[in-house]
This record gives C-alpha cells, structure tokens and sequence, in this order.
C-alpha cells in the first residue's frame, strides 16, 4: 500500500469517526443562515432572567383606547416536592442599584386600535422615561 493510499485511508476513517459528533450538536451552536428567525424560546426557560409579566389594569378610556398596565418584575424558578419539580415565576425584589433608577414593579402606558373588524393593534411603553415603545403586532405588515 502507497504512502499516499494510507494517509487518505486514515484521513477518510478520521473523517467518518467524527461526522457522528457533528450531527449531534446542540442547535445554539449549528450556523444560522441569513435573514433566518432567531429563536428566542430558550430565554424564557433561563433562570438568570427577570420577567416583567402584566399583572392588573390601573387604569382604560375606552373612547380613547389609552390606560396603563402595572407590571410585575418576577423570575422563573422551580419549586420540589418529593420527586417533583415543577417550575413557575414568582415575583422577585429589584436588583438594580442605585434602586432609585427604576421602578420594582413600573407602572406604563399602552393604547389598543382597531385594524379593521377581526384585528386590532396594542401599542405599550416599555420604559418609564422617552418616547412610546413599538407596537406589538403592525398593520399592514
């Protein structure tokens, strides 16, 4: 056998010892094509996040569509039991320093608009300070 055959016999048994590894990889790490969607569901299962989860309507005009939502600042975390782990969101206190800055559980501004008959439009604030945040669904688009 030629030094030549060998070498390429090696590098091809080499190549097919790892192809298994390759096609195990988690899909974080697999390359993205562009314009591909991002997903995002992962970040909802992390723990180290904070969540803000709408909890009551302090205030609505229906003539205007205009009133505000109080949000309240949690974190997922699983709670045991026996042989049981089931996980939720809890609220959790502000972490934030100087605790001044922003609002444990902020208080903001949101607007519903009608699209046409099946649809309609939420606009909110996602901050206390600037101007109004996106919308979450666009019409038209």
């Amino acid at each position: 056998m030629s030094t030549t055959t060998a070498f390429a016999l090696r590098l091809g048994l080499l190549f097919a010892a790892c192809l298994p590894l390759g096609a195990s990889l988690p899909a974080q790490h697999q390359q993205q094509l562009l314009n591909e969607p991002v997903d995002l569901s992962p970040d909802f299962l992390d723990y180290r996040n904070t969540y803000f989860l709408a909890d009551s309507l302090v205030s609505f005009d229906p003539r205007t569509g205009q009133g505000t939502l109080s949000w309240d600042r949690s974190r997922y975390t699983p709670a045991h039991a026996f042989n049981y782990t089931q996980h939720g969101f809890r609220s959790m206190a502000q972490n934030e320093f100087p605790a001044t800055e922003y609002a444990e559980d902020p208080v903001l501004a949101f607007s519903l608009e009608f699209v046409d008959s099946r649809s309609l439009r939420l606009a909110g604030t996602y901050r206390a300070r600037g101007g109004p945040g996106r919308a979450f669904a666009h019409a038209g688009g």
